[in-house]
C-alpha cells in the first residue's frame, strides 16, 4: 500500500492512526497549507482476510463499515479491494454476496465510482486482467469537485501486476 504526493505542492498532509489500527488501512488528511476549507480525507486499503492461526472470513472491508463516518467531510477511499463486479469489470458476471455487501455500505453512505468502468487495474503475466483497483468519493468530495483527472496508469512500471490509480485532489494552484 501506498500513497505518493507531489514535491513542493504545499500540501499539509495529517496521517491518521488515531481510530485506525488496522496495517491494511491508511487515512491521510490533505489539504494546501494555509486553506482554510476543511481537509479531504483519503483512506487506503488493501482489502484481503484477516491472516491469523485460524481461517478468517473478515476482510478489511469489514473493519472499514464498522467506522463512525462524518459524511460532511470529503472523503476518498481508494486502493486494492479485491472486489469483483459486473457494473465495473466485464468479465463479471455475478458478484459473490461480500461484494454486495461492500457495495450496499458504499451506497448507503452516498460513494460513488470514480473509475471509468471496465478499465482493467490489474492484469497477471498470462494476460489475465480484471478491474478490482477501486476509488470511490462521497458526496461531499463530489460536490466539491474535490477528485480530478483519475484514471489507470499503465505506463509507470512497479514490481507488481497491479497498475497504478492516478488522482488529482483540489487544483494545482
Amino acid at each position: 500500500m501506498a500513497a505518493y504526493y507531489k514535491l513542493g505542492a504545499n500540501l499539509e498532509i495529517t496521517l491518521h492512526n488515531n481510530f485506525l489500527t488496522n496495517l491494511d488501512i491508511m487515512a491521510l488528511d490533505i489539504k494546501r497549507e494555509g486553506d482554510k476549507r476543511e481537509a479531504t480525507r483519503i483512506i487506503n486499503i488493501y482489502n484481503q482476510r484477516e491472516l491469523g492461526e485460524h481461517i478468517s472470513m473478515i476482510y478489511t472491508s469489514n473493519r472499514i463499515t464498522d467506522l463512525q463516518w462524518d459524511p460532511t467531510i470529503p472523503t476518498i477511499i481508494t486502493a486494492d479491494w479485491n472486489i469483483c463486479h459486473p457494473l465495473w469489470d466485464s468479465r463479471v458476471t455475478s458478484a459473490c454476496p461480500r461484494t454486495c455487501e461492500t457495495l450496499e455500505w458504499i451506497n448507503r453512505n452516498g460513494f460513488t465510482l470514480c473509475n471509468e468502468p471496465f478499465v482493467p487495474t490489474r492484469e497477471d503475466t498470462l494476460g489475465h486482467s480484471s478491474v478490482i483497483n477501486l476509488t470511490f468519493k462521497n458526496t461531499a468530495a463530489n460536490g466539491g469537485n474535490i477528485i480530478k483527472n483519475h484514471y489507470v496508469d499503465t505506463s509507470i512500471g512497479t514490481l507488481s501486476d497491479h497498475h497504478v490509480i492516478v488522482f488529482q485532489v483540489g487544483d494545482q494552484d
